[in-house]
């Protein structure tokens, strides 16, 4: 489950998620992130590739955030968002991703 969040630049996924996505901590540059309340220790990498439901998108740019920033959330930011045009349809809780 990722939250929608056109207010964030990048895909955030939590620290723990790194290994099974097949990053070691090496492999990604760390950096900083400033959010509505401070600023936060990153680690910045490429996704080959990312799904959500039939739109996807390669080499994605995401950030991972240590767990206890994001309480279990996921945010689907503007680096998947930004390709494709969307639409949200309020009465079905949907959001409809359409290429460019």
């Amino acid at each position: 489950t990722l939250i929608v969040d056109t207010g964030a630049s990048t895909l955030v996924l939590p620290e723990s998620m790194m290994q099974e996505l097949g990053f070691a901590p090496e492999m990604l540059q760390p950096g900083v992130s400033q959010t509505a309340n401070d600023i936060v220790p990153v680690k910045a990498g490429i996704l080959e590739s990312v799904r959500v439901g039939p739109a996807s998108a390669a080499d994605v740019p995401v950030a991972f955030f240590p767990d206890d920033r994001l309480r279990g959330a996921k945010l689907l930011g503007m680096s998947f968002l930004s390709r494709f045009r969307m639409t949200l349809d309020e009465a079905e809780s949907e959001l409809i991703l359409l290429a460019k």
